[in-house]
């Protein structure tokens, strides 16, 4: 091999090195500050009822949604904690840990899958991308007509629940302004425990599109945190239902009758 080859070579892998280095450096982490959990208290996320059902058509397509509010509470002992940090306020990669509160008043955590995504549309703040799932099928079958993932959820404390559990705070502890700006480089968003963060029917993604479903039954069920990323002390409670009946007024608009809802 030549002198100038081997330059050449040495070269090209001294490049791909400092690339590859850069890359490690780029990558979001939170290092050694991260103990892990030992018995640490967990949050309990619980998909309220569903509320506030319309039928709404677009004047420019025609296409029909169903819109709705849906509430995800945190009815555990422990607070939904979760910090995300990314290398700059351009990178699109973010590491989220989960905190948690161990008996002895030490503090541990847990890196999850998660991702976070901008919220335009008003929102203007970081979501936890993949915060519920609505599914909506005909009544009595299993068959999903609609499976929509909405797009992420900015967990604040909204609304304390009434009647709050035994040790839920009295004020809030997470305000909406936790879940940053768009140059944020590091934030905490969170649910105190007795607490909900309600999203009302007229914001982004609180809706299904029901184009050419015809006048009928049919069930709703919302999941809060589908993906299974959040620790909790009961996963089995994260579903909600209601059935709809699905009709057509004589002035020929839709509309949407609850018939059916199921118990916490």
């Amino acid at each position: 091999m030549s002198v100038r080859l081997r330059l050449l070579v040495l070269l090209f892998v001294v490049g791909w090195a400092v690339i590859l280095a850069a890359i490690v450096v780029q990558q979001p982490s939170f290092g050694e500050d991260v103990a892990a959990p030992n018995a640490p208290i967990l949050p309990d996320l619980v998909t309220s009822p569903l509320s506030d059902f319309l039928i709404g058509t677009d004047e420019l397509t025609g296409d029909e949604a169903l819109r709705f509010t849906a509430t995800i509470a945190n009815v555990g002992d422990g607070t939904l904690r979760l910090e995300a940090r990314r290398s700059n306020g351009s990178d699109p990669r973010w590491a989220v840990v989960q905190w948690f509160d161990e008996p002895d008043d030490s503090r541990s955590g847990a890196r999850i899958d998660a991702n976070l995504v901008f919220g335009g549309h008003g929102h203007e703040h970081w979501h936890v991308r993949f915060g519920a799932a609505y599914r909506l099928s005909r009544a009595g079958t299993t068959d999903d007509l609609v499976d929509q993932t909405k797009a992420g959820y900015c967990f604040f404390d909204q609304v304390r629940l009434d009647p709050a559990p035994d040790g839920a705070p009295s004020d809030s502890t997470f305000a909406t302004g936790s879940c940053g700006d768009q140059g944020s480089i590091s934030i905490m968003m969170g649910l105190s425990p007795g607490w909900s963060d309600p999203y009302q029917w007229y914001l982004e993604d609180q809706s299904v599109d029901i184009s050419g479903m015809p006048d009928g039954r049919y069930r709703l069920l919302a999941v809060a945190d589908p993906d299974g990323w959040i620790q909790e002390s009961d996963e089995t409670n994260n579903e909600t239902w209601v059935d709809l009946e699905f009709g057509t007024n004589p002035d020929g608009l839709r509309t949407v009758t609850v018939v059916g809802i199921s118990t916490p």
